[in-house]
Protein backbone atom coordinates (compact mmCIF):
# COMPACT_ATOMS: atom_id res chain seq x y z
CA UNK A 1 0.00 0.00 0.00
CA UNK A 2 1.44 3.25 -0.88
CA UNK A 3 2.16 5.62 1.76
CA UNK A 4 1.04 3.17 4.45
CA UNK A 5 2.48 2.97 8.10
CA UNK A 6 4.85 -0.43 8.15
CA UNK A 7 2.35 -2.87 9.19
CA UNK A 8 -0.99 -1.81 8.09
CA UNK A 9 -1.69 -4.36 5.47
CA UNK A 10 -0.93 -7.01 7.47
CA UNK A 11 -3.02 -5.86 10.04
CA UNK A 12 -5.93 -5.18 7.66
CA UNK A 13 -5.39 -8.42 6.12
CA UNK A 14 -5.85 -9.87 9.92
CA UNK A 15 -8.61 -8.08 10.69
CA UNK A 16 -10.22 -8.97 7.51
CA UNK A 17 -9.57 -12.70 7.85
CA UNK A 18 -11.81 -13.79 10.65
CA UNK A 19 -14.81 -16.33 9.55
CA UNK A 20 -17.35 -15.08 11.84
CA UNK A 21 -17.55 -11.77 9.35
CA UNK A 22 -18.58 -11.01 6.17
CA UNK A 23 -16.40 -9.30 4.28
CA UNK A 24 -16.09 -8.11 0.99
CA UNK A 25 -13.27 -6.38 -0.42
CA UNK A 26 -12.82 -3.25 -2.64
CA UNK A 27 -10.20 -3.52 -5.51
CA UNK A 28 -10.39 -0.39 -7.63
CA UNK A 29 -7.81 -1.51 -10.79
CA UNK A 30 -5.37 1.31 -11.93
CA UNK A 31 -2.85 1.83 -14.48
CA UNK A 32 -0.19 1.28 -11.38
CA UNK A 33 -1.86 -2.07 -9.79
CA UNK A 34 -3.72 -3.36 -12.73
CA UNK A 35 -0.40 -6.06 -13.17
CA UNK A 36 -0.83 -7.29 -9.09
CA UNK A 37 -4.68 -8.84 -9.52
CA UNK A 38 -3.28 -12.66 -10.03
CA UNK A 39 -1.04 -12.25 -7.06
CA UNK A 40 -3.92 -10.54 -5.25
CA UNK A 41 -6.03 -13.45 -5.78
CA UNK A 42 -3.50 -15.93 -5.04
CA UNK A 43 -2.68 -13.96 -1.81
CA UNK A 44 -6.25 -13.49 -0.37
CA UNK A 45 -7.79 -16.52 -1.62
CA UNK A 46 -6.62 -18.80 1.65
CA UNK A 47 -8.11 -16.27 4.08
CA UNK A 48 -12.55 -16.15 5.10
CA UNK A 49 -13.03 -13.44 2.52
CA UNK A 50 -16.50 -13.87 1.02
CA UNK A 51 -16.00 -11.89 -2.36
CA UNK A 52 -14.21 -8.72 -4.19
CA UNK A 53 -15.43 -6.26 -6.05
CA UNK A 54 -13.53 -4.71 -8.78
CA UNK A 55 -13.85 -0.98 -10.20
CA UNK A 56 -11.06 0.48 -12.34
CA UNK A 57 -10.01 3.59 -13.27
CA UNK A 58 -9.10 4.72 -17.08
CA UNK A 59 -5.81 3.26 -17.71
Amino acid sequence: MTGAKPGLYQQIKKNADRSDLDVVMAFCMTRINYQCIEDMLKEWSNTSVKGIVFDSMPL
